[in-house]
C-alpha cells in the first residue's frame, strides 16, 4: 500500500504541528468549558477540581493546554514547576475571557475565540520544548482516543478507506449516544479505542503506534487497572464502579 503524503491541515483557531509526522493538531476553543471551569472555582482552585471535570471530558477533545493541568500529564512531560505554574495562570486568565465571549456579537466573539486560541498556541510554542510539544501531541491524541480517527488529518495519514470510516462513524455515534446519557467511564473509552484499532490493517495499526508513541499513564482514581488491547504498557487508573454524583 502507498502512503499517502500527510495533508496540511489548516484550522479555524489556532494549531501546533507534530515535528515526526508533521500532523497537527487543532486548539479546540477555550470557550468550550470556560463557563463550567469558572462555576467549578475556576483553575487556580487544587487542580483537583480542574482534573475532576477533564476527567468527564477522557475521549474527547479538549484544548491541549487544559492536559497540562493534569499531574500525570505533567509528569509524562516532564514540565517543571515555572512550566506548570505558568499553564494555570494561563488557563485562568484565558478561561475569564472565554466566559465572557457568550455575551458578545457573533464576529466579535468568532475575533475573541481566535485571539484566545492563538495565544494558547503561542504558550505551547515558547514555553514548551519541541520534545514536549510533540509528546503533548501523542498525549491529545492519546486521550482522545477512538473519536481521534475522525479527525481529518489522522484518517488521511492512516489510508482509512469508506468502509472503515463508516465503521468508525457508527460507532462514535453510538457512544456519543450513551454519553448523552452518562458519563462513559474510563475503561469503556479505553474499550472504544481497542475497537477502533481492530478496524485497521496491520500497517494502519502500525502507523498509529508511531503516530502516538509512548503510552502515556492517565490517572483516575486509585485503583489501577490493565488497559488491554492500548499500547504496550498502557495503564489507566480507575476509580471503583459507582454512579457519579450528579
Amino acid at each position: 500500500m502507498r502512503r499517502a503524503p500527510v495533508p496540511e491541515v489548516t484550522a479555524h483557531f489556532g494549531v501546533f504541528r507534530t515535528m515526526r509526522h508533521r500532523l497537527t493538531v487543532v486548539l479546540v476553543g477555550l470557550v468550550l468549558i470556560a463557563a463550567a471551569m469558572m462555576g467549578a472555582g475556576g483553575p487556580l482552585d487544587p487542580p483537583s477540581s480542574a482534573e475532576s471535570l477533564l476527567n468527564e471530558r477522557f475521549g474527547t477533545k479538549v484544548a491541549p493546554i487544559y492536559l497540562l493541568l493534569r499531574a500525570d500529564i505533567q509528569a509524562d512531560l516532564q514540565l517543571n514547576p515555572h512550566q506548570i505554574a505558568g499553564a494555570r495562570n494561563l488557563v485562568a486568565r484565558l478561561a475569564e475571557r472565554g466566559r465572557k465571549v457568550k455575551g458578545m456579537p457573533e464576529q466579535a466573539a468568532l475575533a475573541e475565540r481566535w485571539a484566545i486560541d492563538e495565544e494558547m498556541a503561542g504558550w505551547i510554542r515558547h514555553e514548551l520544548s519541541e520534545a514536549q510539544q510533540e509528546r503533548l501531541t501523542q498525549i491529545d491524541l492519546q486521550w482522545e482516543g477512538a473519536a481521534a480517527f475522525s479527525r481529518s488529518a489522522v484518517a488521511e495519514y492512516l489510508e482509512l478507506d469508506p468502509q472503515q470510516q463508516k465503521a468508525l462513524q457508527l460507532m462514535l455515534a453510538e457512544a456519543n449516544q450513551t454519553r448523552r446519557k452518562r458519563r462513559l467511564e474510563p475503561l469503556e473509552v479505553d474499550r472504544l479505542t481497542v475497537r477502533a484499532r481492530t478496524m485497521l490493517t496491520p500497517d494502519q495499526q502500525q502507523r498509529w503506534k508511531e503516530v502516538i508513541g509512548p503510552s502515556c499513564r492517565f490517572r483516575f482514581g486509585e485503583t489501577q487497572a490493565r488497559n488491554e488491547g492500548a499500547a504496550p504498557g498502557r495503564r489507566v487508573t480507575v476509580r471503583p464502579t459507582r454512579t457519579p454524583p450528579r
